[in-house]
């Protein structure tokens, strides 16, 4: 039934693509993802019974289940996202959508105050300007506003330095229809190195939904979608778990429009049984979640408790934990919401029903006790699921007992309604055997006296975990039990420890790093594009600054973790300590060890193979290369097993990579699809997973190749292979049994609170990493039934987990690779009670930089994020470590820039400014700000801070600091810089002003200079200003009169200018792509270098420029010109070169392969010396059908890559085809067939 699913949604999807315009460009690598979703997750019902509004569909949570998928599914040529300049009416751009996976190109056709309205060109008769401005409008006066008011601010300006919105509207699933999903939020496209991200705040809005429904529900719609983009900021880089992110966007919804989604609300009230946390359903998501908000909201503290709660980066249940605070149990408050859905009156007790939700309650079918004594059958119970008992007809003294079948604890209350009374008495009923104890199972039990016979009483059950219970009621004996006018005086904080929000026992940090030698791989792409003309930059050395773990390995009582950055060691003792790192030059992701070598799985970069056998000094030996995006490395049977994006399955020898300097690939096999992971089994077979085909079974061909034994069409991220089943996750662990290959069968699941993302199979248990939840630990000693045993959420987004049995002390360790969480170390020797013991840190995103030099001292602060406040001190130029590791920054954001003064560091935070003591490494005093400070400027004893307004603030004591003037400005002050005599703001979309600064105190605007796009930076020297405009690029404004500046020349060839810096007769450009060094006197570029990730500031201190690039500071040295390098400082660079394709000596054009081909192939050529190479291909007819440039490549062997498609990205017909090679004077051209 699922491959009938799939063939008829694929040829459905094929048909309306080839109905699209020529300038749609559907990413058809995306479409199985897309497909496979559907599959895994079901589609919702077309539903209409709601309050207030037609019912729409959030489309978010689709997106949060494929954000690893969108990780994993890197577009080798995707088309380039919208550039950031501010938009204008008219202004048609490109841009990436997500339901499905696709480019469009769209038109903007209004402006507001917080938004831009765009609508996709293939509809933009379905959307006038006039309602478009309405549509402005109402976002700007009611929505924004008010989501601000519930939730706090998204962070401004955004990744495109723009603090405007983006909403786009189109065709959402593509279905010319509004029976699907409304609208979406894709956080992506907060993501600046994901392949398909739009860089900015963006939001996405169904146009057939916006013809077909009210107006209504498409503002209500539209704010629920806003509250996801702002609870991503205030969630600190990350949605929540499914059911409270949209939980807390329906409760926004609410509060701005009043609407109230009964259909989803009656669902769960007549089904409370269902988990809360991992059913992922609608009626959780809109029913569930959004009772239970609503109830928080109303009983504990209104909109601030929603604002506080959103502002809270620990997720799910443990974030509405740490908002009620100490003195308020989470578990007494739900269970209390589980009275409020039953009674629903107030009038019983104010925490017993809803003032905003009336009619609404229980309508589940519910067992009635009335007589005694009774005894149950078990009941099962589900993750933070209701269960409710009515006892009737009491006895005078009633003893209660319920007994669970497993060490998991039950938590329990019951309610009393005495007759002819209003008021409830409430009491939880307490734990009597030890949870530690194995002899005993969890017991709960009570005995209450004084009951009336009329009275009725509401036994209210859940659990942490699922499991089953069962129930005694029976009679007491005189003179037994608790008065029932004693029990509301027992707190359930006296009884139970608070939930889910202990802190590991220690804590360690990424500190103390040294720098080394840059790791550069020419292979991944352009990395300079330079003349003989100097100056020119030369990389030098790195340093270490944040990481975000995906990947863990444990051999011989050492951890190998990969981050982005690179591979880092880890000796556990048992907590890990780091003894090793080294960079490596694509994006690290999966590991393998085998001895003294961990192979990497290096992006674009190919495999790195490292040599670990002195683990404080590992060392690339060699890079194989031929890779599009090496993504999965496996070792078995003496063979290196790894996984391309492009080019699938790719099998090596090991004795070839050990004695060949450039081995290539004994066995490989193409996938259908985007592959993700692969394994073997003790007889050679091999399992590889895919997002077309789901797991393909693999056996050896005589011939070199593989045959395909079986498929399993169901997407599998990660698996285990345990006997006959597979133990697989795609958002929630499903299990098969693969007993008979021909008739694969689904044979049970679980589901978990965010997205599961790894499996590890370890003594009898399945350890389970959830993105969003952290990990959970399953008992699958029955596969039909697996069982939650325990769950401990983590700190960051967990992505994989490595066991390890400790023979010393007996004991079982979890070390948890937990993205930018750091790396999580739990005891789970008794996996019922994880234990943790430690959380090594290392976080942060450096977004800027201050170098000062005292003597021969040279210190660089760098803010970064919420990492902090790191400080590297240089000992000689290129040398140095980081010295100080400051964590304590206000703020929800960290630090956003850094100015170094005096012995102190002045930090921009989005809440204000820390005056910090760098001798004592405290903060002295705190300037607080109505807006973040991203730009900081000191000078005579008083610092001028970009944060909107421009503050000057008197630091002359700085522990005595204050604000002295603001001055509002049009615009956002961003960032500013100072001369002798005057300041320079630059303002975004304000231009930049000119404020003389005679009156320290209170500086005067002298000038504005209005720029088209919004002013990101400027500096100057004796006679021009030089302004970033996101628009233009950069401007040099002739300043000799500051009063009347005037626009000299343009710079335009740059793509979202950041920052400058000038030195001498030169500019230094950072953009998002590189760094251009431009001749002040001319305008021109001298050089340009592109490899770099994503940047965000840069400084010149001394003849060396320092980036902050992604997880590192860089350091690169100046070179002016030939004569002076004889004399300048050398650096004693130990980097190792990766040996890659380079034994030939001469150029060459060679076959492509394979030939014939469908749809792509792959054209290897050789280079005798570095040169640009272009590559072109014409059909028969002699017609150019695309022609690319494949930029300064290296001496050595390339390869180049060719999807089958014209310059319009569309499929060109089975033929003969030609493809020519330009690399300077050479030239050849050889033949191809593509077989459609």
């Amino acid at each position: 039934m699922k491959t009938t699913i799939i063939n008829r949604l694929t040829i459905e999807t094929r048909k309306k693509r080839m109905n699209s315009e020529k300038d749609r460009s559907i990413m058809t690598h995306h479409t199985p993802i897309r497909i496979a979703c559907v599959i895994l997750i079901g589609w919702f019902s077309v539903l209409s019974d709601s309050l207030h509004a037609d019912h729409w569909k959030c489309g978010t949570p689709l997106l949060i289940k494929d954000t690893q998928l969108s990780q994993n599914s890197n577009q080798v040529n995707a088309a380039p996202a919208a550039p950031a300049a501010p938009a204008r009416v008219g202004q048609t751009q490109r841009f990436f959508v997500h339901i499905p996976e696709a480019s469009i190109n769209a038109t903007c056709i209004a402006v507001g105050i917080h938004c831009y309205i765009f609508i996709d060109t293939e509809y933009q008769d379905m959307l006038s300007e006039a309602t478009a401005k309405g549509v402005a409008d109402t976002f700007d006066t009611n929505i924004y506003p008010k989501v601000q008011q519930w939730m706090g601010s998204e962070l401004k300006p955004g990744l495109d330095r723009d603090s405007r919105i983006t909403i786009l509207f189109h065709d959402v699933d593509m279905n010319e229809s509004g029976q699907d999903y409304g609208g979406y939020f894709a956080p992506q496209d907060l993501n600046p190195t994901s392949p398909n991200s739009n860089r900015r705040d963006m939001l996405y809005m169904d146009i057939f939904q916006f013809r077909e429904r009210s107006r209504h529900t498409f503002f209500s719609s539209l704010t629920h979608e806003l509250a996801h983009l702002v609870n991503w900021y205030q969630n600190g880089g990350t949605t929540d778990q499914r059911w409270l992110e949209e939980g807390i966007a329906s409760l926004v919804e609410w509060g701005v429009y009043g609407t109230v989604h009964n259909l989803f609300v009656d669902n769960y009230l007549a089904n409370p049984r269902m988990s809360l946390i991992t059913e992922n359903t609608t009626d959780t998501y809109y029913g569930g979640a959004f009772l239970l908000l609503l109830y928080l909201y109303e009983k504990h503290g209104g909109i601030n408790f929603i604002r506080t709660l959103a502002d809270e980066d620990a997720l799910g249940l443990s974030a509405i934990s740490l908002t009620l605070g100490e003195k308020k149990h989470i578990v007494d408050v739900f269970l209390k919401w589980g009275i409020a859905n039953w009674y629903n009156n107030t009038t019983r007790g104010n925490e017993y029903g809803y003032q905003n939700l009336r009619n609404r309650r229980i309508t589940a079918p519910t067992p009635r006790i009335t007589n005694y004594p009774t005894t149950s059958n078990y009941i099962p119970i589900e993750s933070w699921g209701t269960q409710y008992i009515l006892l009737q007809n009491l006895p005078e003294i009633l003893h209660l007992s319920l007994i669970t079948n497993s060490q998991s604890r039950l938590h329990t209350n019951v309610a009393y309604l005495p007759p002819h009374a209003n008021s409830l008495i409430v009491t939880p009923i307490p734990l009597v055997s030890a949870l530690d104890d194995a002899e005993f199972v969890p017991t709960h039990e009570i005995t209450i006296r004084n009951l009336d016979r009329n009275g009725q009483m509401l036994l209210i059950v859940t659990s942490e975990h699922p499991q089953s219970f069962r129930y005694v009621a029976r009679t007491g004996t005189t003179g037994e039990g608790t008065d029932i006018e004693e029990l509301d005086k027992i707190s359930r904080i006296e009884l139970e420890e608070p939930f889910n929000t202990l802190s590991p026992i220690s804590i360690d940090y990424l500190s103390r790093i040294n720098s080394q030698p840059f790791s550069i791989d020419d292979s991944i792409g352009v990395s300079h594009i330079t003349s003989n003309r100097y100056p020119k930059i030369e990389p030098m050395s790195q340093i270490h600054l944040s990481s975000s773990y995906n990947s863990i390995v444990i051999q011989d009582g050492n951890a190998f973790t990969t981050s982005k950055w690179g591979l880092e060691i880890f000796a556990l003792n048992p907590s890990p300590i780091r003894v090793g790192e080294i960079a490596t030059p694509g994006e690290a992701q999966a590991i393998a060890i085998d001895g003294d070598t961990a192979f990497i799985a290096d992006g674009k970069a190919g495999v790195q193979v490292i040599d670990t056998e002195n683990p404080a000094s590992p060392r690339i030996v060699k890079t194989l290369g031929g890779f599009q995006d090496a993504r999965d490395v496996h070792i078995a049977n003496d063979e290196l097993y790894t996984v391309d994006a492009i080019r699938g399955l790719l099998v090596f020898s090991q004795r070839d990579i050990v004695n060949i300097n450039n081995p290539h690939p004994r066995k490989s096999f193409k996938t259908a699809g985007i592959p993700f992971k692969v394994t073997t089994n003790e007889q050679g077979t091999v399992y590889l997973s895919d997002n077309a085909q789901g797991l393909y079974i693999l056996s050896s061909d005589p011939l070199g190749g593989y045959l395909v034994d079986a498929t399993i069409p169901l997407l599998m991220l990660d698996f285990e292979i345990f006997g006959k089943y597979a133990l697989t996750v795609s958002r929630n662990l499903r299990i098969i049994d693969m007993g008979s290959l021909l008739n694969p069968q689904p044979v049970s699941g679980l589901n978990t609170p965010g997205i599961t993302s790894s499996v590890k199979f370890f003594e009898g248990l399945l350890y389970l990493t959830d993105q969003h939840a952290g990990l959970q630990i399953v008992d699958v000693s029955n596969v039909q039934t697996p069982r939650l045993i325990s769950s401990h959420l983590t700190t960051g987004s967990a992505k994989d987990v490595a066991l390890l049995y400790s023979n010393s002390d007996k004991k079982t360790y979890a070390y948890i690779a937990d993205g930018k969480g750091g790396i999580q170390t739990l005891d789970v020797s008794k996996p019922e009670m994880p234990i943790w013991l430690n959380n090594f840190i290392a976080n942060g995103d450096p977004y800027a930089l201050d170098v000062h030099t005292d003597g021969a001292k040279t210190l660089v602060g760098i803010a970064n994020g919420i990492g902090g406040l790191k400080i590297v001190e240089l000992s000689k130029p290129y040398n140095g470590q980081v010295v100080k590791d400051i964590h304590a920054i206000s703020g929800s954001h960290g630090a956003l820039c850094v100015q170094i003064e005096n012995n102190h560091a002045y930090v921009g935070t989005d809440a204000g400014m820390d005056i910090i003591n760098l001798m004592t490494e405290e903060t002295e005093l705190h300037i607080n700000t109505s807006n973040p400070v991203w730009g900081i400027e000191i000078k005579d004893g008083y610092a001028y801070l970009c944060a909107g307004s421009l503050y000057v603030v008197d630091v002359s004591n700085p522990m005595r600091s204050r604000i002295v003037s603001r001055h509002e400005i049009s615009g956002d002050a961003y960032k500013i810089t100072c001369n002798s005599e005057y300041a320079f703001v630059a303002a975004l979309e304000g231009g930049v002003y000119t404020f003389d600064l005679s009156d320290v105190t209170r500086p005067q605007p002298i000038s504005h200079f209005p720029t088209d796009g919004a002013a990101t930076y400027a500096t100057s020297d004796d006679n021009y200003m030089y302004v970033l405009d996101n628009r233009h690029g950069l401007l040099q404004i002739d300043i000799q009169n500051p009063q009347q500046p005037k626009l000299i020349s343009e710079y335009t060839e740059t793509e979202l200018p950041i920052t400058a810096a000038l030195n001498a007769n030169h500019l230094y450009l950072l953009d998002s792509k590189s760094i251009q060094i431009i001749d002040k006197r001319s305008m021109e570029r001298v050089t340009r270098y592109t490899q770099i990730q994503a940047p965000n500031d840069l400084a010149i201190n001394n003849g060396t420029l320092y980036l902050c690039d992604l997880f590192q500071l860089s350091m690169f040295r100046i070179q002016t010109d030939d004569s002076n390098l004889a004399v300048e400082e050398s650096y004693e660079q130990t980097t190792f070169q990766p040996i890659l394709s380079t034994s030939t000596s001469k150029n060459n054009l060679f076959q492509n392969f394979p030939n014939p081909f469908n749809p792509e192939t792959w054209i290897p050529y050789s280079l005798s010396k570095p040169i640009d190479v272009s590559l072109s291909i014409y059909d028969v007819q002699g017609r150019l059908i695309i022609q690319r440039s494949l930029g300064f490549q290296k001496k050595g062997d390339h390869t180049a890559h060719w999807n089958g498609r014209n310059r319009e990205g569309e499929p060109v017909a089975s033929g003969i085809y030609f493809y020519t090679l330009n690399a300077g004077e050479f030239s050849a051209t050889r033949r191809m067939y593509l077989q459609r």
